[in-house]
């Protein structure tokens, strides 16, 4: 049994079917909360939370008209590339829930690497509440969003809203974009994705590890009041 933190809701599902359709209401409730007309919404890359989006898209009825999505983070390629967040959203969004959306906000890569962070935190001033909801998914090392372990970031605060990063050598493209860490923490509702028994040393970090938050970055969304944990073990 996890003693999970106060601010945390952490709910289990032994088959991924029933995490993807959970994990998709929840958000699409998230999404129906906010009353003032239209959304922001930050999703992260990586291939835990694509068969939540997919859901989204196909079976629930978000009003995707008031909706503005934003990428928490991408890889520095070009936007057609394969390993390209943002393609690998538009293919599982699917053009209909494009073309309807609000806004569609994503690092442009065209431009040179710090100069594309640049770009990217000023459009995110757009968002003048900050943003509504946050979908991230956290890997076996503890980073989220391009937010990795002994990053500077965790040591001296970030002025910017968007920010250049390197992942380590052994992952594929070592640059990368990624909004700052206190977006994240000054957002409205976070919620995370973790799939597979794997994962079970992450949960368990997360809950009631003492790494601190340079060794196991997502230790750092304790800080924040309303963070949702939704967790497949298949």
């Amino acid at each position: 049994m996890l003693d999970m933190p106060e601010s945390f809701q952490l709910t289990r599902f032994a088959s991924e079917a029933e995490w993807r359709e959970y994990a998709a209401a929840y958000i699409e409730m998230l999404v129906n909360q906010v009353n003032t007309g239209s959304v922001s919404m930050a999703l992260a890359g990586g291939t835990t939370p694509y068969p939540v989006y997919r859901e989204l898209a196909q079976t629930t009825h978000l009003p995707w008209d008031h909706i503005t999505l934003y990428q928490t983070d991408e890889r520095y390629v070009q936007s057609q590339s394969e390993v390209s967040n943002q393609r690998e959203l538009r293919d599982t969004l699917g053009e209909n829930v494009i073309n309807r959306l609000r806004g569609f906000e994503m690092f442009d890569t065209s431009l040179d690497w710090e100069e594309s962070a640049d770009e990217y935190a000023a459009r995110l001033e757009h968002a003048e509440r900050g943003l509504d909801i946050v979908v991230l998914g956290i890997g076996s090392d503890g980073h989220f969003a391009s937010l990795f372990p002994e990053g500077p970031y965790w040591e001296h605060e970030v002025g910017s809203r968007a920010i250049i990063s390197e992942a380590p050598a052994h992952m594929e493209v070592s640059e990368r974009l990624s909004v700052a860490p206190r977006l994240i923490l000054e957002s409205s509702h976070v919620v995370i994705l973790i799939r597979g028994e794997r994962k079970q040393d992450v949960v368990q970090e997360l809950a009631c590890g003492n790494k601190s938050v340079s060794e196991f970055p997502a230790r750092a969304l304790l800080q924040h009041p309303r963070v949702s944990v939704w967790w497949s073990k298949e």
